[in-house]
């Protein structure tokens, strides 16, 4: 049509500037615009480009017709695939999903890193003397990082991704049993990892015993707190509607359960109508399990002179706590219940969340 784009000239703008309606022009730019789209249809390239719609639209309505007949056999599923086959694929690409970025994955654990670095030092032990609220307070700074942490990297990337997953389910891709399962797979050894490397460095820099049992409980101890974190994250994922809702809702919930751990008050004076709440807050627990697994067996403590209060043992410290070395095994099976009872629910509303887009839609 003549209309060749001068050297030194943005291709792009050239073209909408051709295609664009100039105000006190409009009637002549329609119809110049009409005149190039009449020219594209009757060309080569206009032929083909018919061709390949016309092409798609019939294989597009070729699959429609299978999808309508597979939902009306005697299975009924409305998925174009096994569950096996479903679930192979979306846990290869939740891994591949997860590897994609290497460097944030490095920037997590280096971060980390320099966060147990940096937490030992501060908390670390010198002299002769034992600072019980200093070490009570780190083990409790412990358990904080492994929930806040933990809990915020799955509400944002999981709220994030919903949408992908409603779009896809909707096309009779995989089922969100596949999905849900597939993430929790993927993501339990980052997790895992994760916890074992800060724990075992802020263990070793702030000086607690370096006795196997007690290293490894508290090791351990942190791994389920990252795991009931985890799950409670993807329930509030799975609760809120939107990302921001989310967000809201964590810091709520992380004070309330924080305020139960025996930390800030005593267990004892713990209102009735709260108690309740504290068996849902894994605070709760592992403040225990962490501070019997540090205080069991210690004979002796040689308080500073300045020290606001000094305990003879460490059977003092746990009963003023109220806290018992008899607990010890209800507070992990606790924990357990926790870890799994919150993905059981993080599950159930992420269901009813996809029932419920099926009906908008």
């Amino acid at each position: 049509m003549g209309m060749v784009c001068p050297a030194q000239y943005n291709p792009a703008d050239y073209f909408i500037s051709k295609l664009s309606v100039e105000p006190g022009w409009q009637d002549a730019c329609r119809t110049h615009i009409h005149a190039v789209c009449d020219a594209f249809e009757l060309g080569s390239g206009g032929r083909a480009m018919a061709q390949d719609v016309a092409a798609n639209q019939r294989l597009q309505d070729h699959q429609d017709e299978d999808l309508e007949y597979s939902s009306h056999t005697s299975s009924g599923s409305p998925y174009r695939s096994s569950w096996g086959k479903q679930f192979h694929w979306v846990l290869w690409r939740s891994w591949l999903g997860t590897i994609r970025e290497p460097r944030l994955i490095r920037i997590r654990f280096l971060q980390g890193l320099a966060l147990s670095i940096l937490l030992g030092f501060m908390y670390r032990r010198s002299g002769p003397y034992v600072d019980v609220y200093s070490i009570n307070g780190s083990l409790f700074i412990l358990i904080g990082n492994m929930t806040y942490q933990n809990m915020s990297l799955v509400v944002h990337t999981f709220c994030s991704q919903k949408e992908l997953f409603l779009r896809e389910h909707q096309n009779g891709m995989y089922r969100p049993d596949v999905y849900f399962i597939s993430k929790n797979l993927v993501e339990a050894p980052v997790f895992t990892l994760y916890s074992i490397m800060y724990t075992t460095i802020f263990y070793l820099l702030a000086g607690y015993s370096l006795e196997w049992d007690r290293y490894l409980i508290c090791v351990g101890t942190a791994v389920m707190l990252a795991w009931c974190a985890v799950s409670f994250g993807y329930f509030l994922s799975c609760v809120a509607p939107t990302l921001s809702i989310a967000v809201l809702l964590m810091a709520p919930s992380l004070i309330l359960f924080s305020l139960l751990s025996g930390f800030y008050i005593n267990l004892r004076s713990i209102p009735l109508i709260m108690k309740g709440f504290s068996h849902l807050s894994w605070y709760t627990y592992g403040n225990e399990i962490l501070l019997v697994n540090q205080w069991t067996g210690v004979s002796n403590i040689t308080c500073a002179p300045t020290a606001a209060r000094c305990y003879p043992d460490g059977a003092a410290i746990l009963e003023q706590l109220n806290f018992s070395e008899d607990g010890v095994v209800r507070d992990f099976a606790s924990l357990g219940c926790l870890i799994v009872g919150y993905r059981l629910l993080a599950y159930l509303f992420f269901h009813l969340q996809t029932i419920r887009s099926k009906a908008r839609r």
